[in-house]
C-alpha cells in the first residue's frame, strides 16, 4: 500500500529536503516486502514523497490521486 508525505512551505522548498524525505521514506517502508523506490517531487513551495508507489497512482502538477 502506498503512503504519501505532502509538504507545503510559505517560501520555496529548502534544497536539502529531498534527501530528508528519502530518509523518512526508507524508515516508513514496510519490512516484510521489497518496496518500490519512493517518488519524490519538489516544485516551488510544494514537496511530496510517495512511499512504495504503484502504477495506479496519478500525479499531475501538485495533485496526487491515490
Amino acid at each position: 500500500m502506498a503512503k504519501i508525505i505532502y509538504v507545503s512551505f510559505r517560501n520555496t522548498v529548502p534544497g536539502s529536503l529531498e534527501e530528508k524525505l528519502l530518509k523518512i521514506c526508507k524508515k516508513l517502508e514496510p519490512d516484510n516486502i521489497t518496496a518500490n523506490e519512493p517518488k519524490i517531487a519538489l516544485d516551488g513551495d510544494i514537496a511530496h514523497a510517495i512511499i512504495n508507489p504503484v502504477s495506479t497512482i496519478e500525479v499531475k502538477d501538485n495533485s496526487i490521486l491515490m
